[in-house]
């Protein structure tokens, strides 16, 4: 019986991210390999149809990938003063008066 009930651990497929279980997986028998869940802790009635793992997956936002990166404030700060300290020096070197 011990022997059945390993092998049906070995077998068994995570309800929360569908992975499933391999005889080389080193994790123990009661949690997920992939994501790390214990298996008893999720509730097999809402994750427990592949097609509400897929139906997950896909309302995930996917990150945009974009090659800029957002400005932090103190470097706004900064280049703000440099460009005031720009403006500044000419308006001196010209004489103007504002």
């Amino acid at each position: 019986m011990l022997a059945r009930q390993k092998e049906a651990n070995m077998a068994r497929k995570c309800p929360k991210c569908g992975y499933e279980r391999k005889a080389t997986d080193s994790a123990p028998e009661w949690q997920c390999p992939a994501c790390g869940v214990a298996y008893a802790k999720v509730s097999s009635s809402s994750h427990s149809s592949t097609e509400s793992v897929s139906n997950h997956a896909a309302k995930r936002k996917e990150p945009e990938t974009s090659s800029r990166r957002p400005i932090s404030p103190p470097v706004k700060l900064l280049l703000v003063s440099f460009v005031c300290l720009v403006v500044g020096l000419l308006d001196i070197s010209q004489g103007v008066n504002i």
